[in-house]
């Protein structure tokens, strides 16, 4: 009996712990006719979302007015853009029929409501929740209301804030700059019956332009491929110390991206009789933020084997080009949404390390300084370590006094890598204090 009076009061006391941690909300949604049940409940779930992040963005002393604003204009390009497609799907113009029109409406609203649910992964800030009540207003039955109570992620939150407000100073967006490499293993552009790499990959580089044109992200102007002037120009850009790249940036590379892309084609079989073939490919793919010479993220594609077999009016180069083709474009959904995250840099900052004990202590300050500032958007690299020396490569989205206030900021609280900063918001280094 004892025992079972213990268990009742954890319970008691773990259930209010846990209700403590959650934020309450309500949201509001007038339902049409045709609208499902989970489809109600899911908008709700939304709003009520908003209500909850709205609390909790004044209770981090955050500008919950400004964070909607810039929410709200990234989404409704977007809904444009869901607009424009369905439009081009249905034929919507002066002749389209009152039933064209009226399905296009009912989709429009329906693809609008459920892609914003996901919109910048709201969704995903409620690390737990708890619908508390639905129901309808007296005066109107289509009216729903619902009260959600919530557990909200902060971490993901703030990164979330940052990424839509701080990191938006530098407006004028550059270009995506395709630079692609087809290798032959086993076999050469004359065996495909074509003359060179450039007629081969002409088709597929256009093609991949034109699915980044259409699935364009807001923070990229217009994609095109690398030309060999600017090939040559961007080799000479990178020379430039990491730390004074960002003056010396040409026009062409402000705030520009490079999608460097190599895929390689291997002839691993051909049977002379049955005039079969059997190719393998294998490719990867790197993102490069030009204005700061920043790998951004790296891809390898999935390896495969394919077996072709020519017939009258099959062509080897098409079939090959073909796979090509979407071998890569499987990826770019996953390349297009890490362009999305990124914010522009200002300052590329280096800082120098005295008196650390080893590596594992500076890989802490690290990755400490990263999640600190990340009102800035802070990455910060390792450039050069050895045993009397290590320099650091800031890379953020504010001024040099910045920095320096915030690793005052950080020397002053406890941490597991105690340091002080030696010198003046002009020059300074970091100096690491041994307990």
């Amino acid at each position: 009996m004892i025992t079972r009076w213990i268990l009742l009061s954890l319970m008691l006391c773990s259930t209010s712990i846990f209700a403590a941690g959650f934020v309450k909300g309500e949201g509001h949604f007038y339902q049409h006719d045709g609208d499902s049940y989970q489809f109600i409940k899911d908008q709700l779930i939304y709003e009520s979302t908003k209500s909850i992040i709205s609390e909790e963005l004044k209770s981090l002393n955050l500008n919950k007015d400004h964070f909607w604003q810039e929410y709200d204009k990234r989404l409704n390009s977007e809904y444009e853009r869901i607009d424009n497609s369905l439009k081009a799907k249905y034929k919507i113009n002066d002749g389209a029929t009152a039933g064209t029109v009226a399905t296009y409406k009912d989709l429009l609203r329906k693809n609008k409501l459920s892609f914003r649910r996901k919109f910048l992964g709201l969704n995903r800030v409620l690390s737990k929740f708890s619908v508390s009540k639905i129901s309808r207003s007296p005066r109107d039955p289509k009216y729903r209301v619902m009260k959600l109570e919530g557990a909200v992620d902060r971490n993901l939150l703030t990164r979330t804030y940052y990424k839509l407000v701080a990191g938006k100073k530098s407006s004028d967006f550059g270009k995506l700059y395709l630079n692609t490499h087809f290798v032959m293993d086993g076999l050469s552009f004359t065996d495909l019956e074509i003359e060179n790499e450039k007629e081969f990959g002409g088709e597929i580089i256009k093609s991949w332009i034109d699915w980044f044109e259409k699935n364009k992200p807001m923070n990229i102007a217009g994609t095109e491929a690398l030309s060999d002037e600017n090939e040559s120009r961007l080799i000479e850009y990178l020379k430039i110390p990491a730390d004074q790249i960002l003056v010396a940036a040409p026009e062409e590379f402000h705030n520009s991206l490079l999608l460097d892309l190599e895929v390689k084609v291997t002839k691993v079989d051909y049977d002379q009789y049955l005039n079969t073939y059997s190719f393998a490919y294998e490719g990867y793919a790197y993102l490069k933020d030009l204005h700061s010479n920043m790998i951004v993220e790296s891809y390898s594609f999935s390896q495969m084997e394919k077996n072709y077999r020519i017939t009258k009016g099959l062509n080897l180069a098409n079939l090959i080009a073909n796979h090509v083709y979407q071998m890569a474009v499987g990826y770019f959904p996953q390349i297009q949404s890490k362009i999305k995250e990124i914010t522009p840099v200002s300052t590329i900052h280096k800082l120098k390390l005295a008196s650390y004990k080893n590596m594992k202590q500076v890989d802490k300050f690290k990755e400490n300084l990263e999640q600190k500032g990340i009102k800035y958007s802070m990455k910060v690299k390792l450039d050069v370590f050895s045993q009397a020396r290590a320099e650091l490569l800031c890379f953020y989205d504010g001024t040099k006094e910045d920095l320096y206030k915030l690793l005052m900021s950080e020397a002053s609280a406890k941490n597991d890598t105690p340091f002080e900063v030696i010198g003046s918001s002009s020059d300074f280094e970091v100096k690491f204090r041994q307990v």
